[in-house]
């Protein structure tokens, strides 16, 4: 008899979160935040439709220092006779944390039309002092973030070093899962620091 309240209980929660029908992403820049210096929390909030969202959240170990609103994106799709909108609105907070270590955001809610929209604990971990840069960093950029099933994706590797290298080869290149793969070799580009 409990068993099955709980599972009506889950079904009723889950049906309230697709009717909302919304959706957090957090990021943080840069990606490594150091203490003392200020960096950015990124809230991307994701919606059907609605007003602008209150994002509301407690920041333990970081003081935020500013708000602004970046960006408004509407995204349509008419995908087998459906038509489906996505609105994205992206919060950004200035914020520094005084002490490095693990800092929590905490009760992460964005209001949307009334409706709450809820994240889990987002955890941001600040060093003591900045990475040091590697001598050569080799760098994946994918040319878009989502795609459709048997929509083309390309990514570009990228090779940036502090010394001289005389020559570059590809050793064994990635594995890609259930990707078909067709590598092309670009031109090679050479650039100075000042670039």
């Amino acid at each position: 008899m409990i068993s099955r309240k709980i599972i009506m209980l889950f079904f009723f929660l889950f049906s309230m979160t697709s009717a909302i029908g919304g959706e957090i992403k957090i990021s943080v820049q840069p990606e490594s935040p150091v203490m003392g210096e200020s960096f950015n929390i990124v809230f991307k909030v994701i919606t059907e439709d609605g007003t602008d969202p209150i994002v509301s959240f407690e920041p333990q170990g970081i003081e935020v220092l500013g708000k602004q609103e970046t960006g408004i994106s509407t995204k349509t799709t008419y995908i087998n006779g459906k038509l489906t909108v996505e609105r994205s609105i992206t919060i950004v907070y200035e914020v520094v944390a005084q002490k490095s270590g693990t800092k929590y955001l905490r009760r992460i809610v964005a209001e949307v039309n009334g409706k709450k929209i809820k994240h889990r604990t987002y955890p941001v971990r600040v060093l003591s002092q900045a990475k040091k840069a590697a001598k050569i960093l080799a760098v994946a950029i994918v040319d878009k973030e989502s795609a459709f099933v048997g929509e083309s994706i390309l990514v570009r590797y990228y090779l940036y070093s502090k010394v001289q290298v005389s020559s570059t080869g590809i050793k064994k290149f990635p594995k890609l899962d259930k990707f078909l793969k067709r590598f092309h070799q670009e031109s090679n580009v050479y650039c100075s620091a000042f670039c």
